[in-house]
């Protein structure tokens, strides 16, 4: 992985969380963190999200897919993240020059 290529992802996840924390109002996002995927060689985020006393880990991947999930995460918690994803995907594309 080159240097611009882990810039580029971690601005596209900088975009795609973002847009997730504006959509989700009723969780927490208490914290971010960058890793490496060594399978595919890019860059993952994991979202740490909680509701009073519990906290739930999404992973996902700069082009907005959720690549891993604690299997006890809340239906409506994946729901939200997924379709806020999603939607942050086609603003990009409509944003985009192509």
């Amino acid at each position: 992985m080159s240097t611009s290529e882990k810039e580029e992802w971690i601005e596209t996840l900088d975009y795609v969380t973002t847009s997730i924390e504006d959509d989700v109002s009723n969780w927490a996002l208490d914290g971010v963190e960058d890793l490496h995927d060594i399978e595919d060689d890019t860059i993952v985020r994991a979202l740490f999200w909680s509701r009073g006393m519990k906290e739930f880990p999404i992973v996902i991947t700069p082009c907005g897919m959720i690549k891993w999930f604690h299997p006890n995460t809340p239906r409506e918690l994946l729901v939200q993240v997924s379709n806020s994803s999603i939607a942050a995907c086609i603003r990009a594309m409509e944003d985009s020059e192509y």
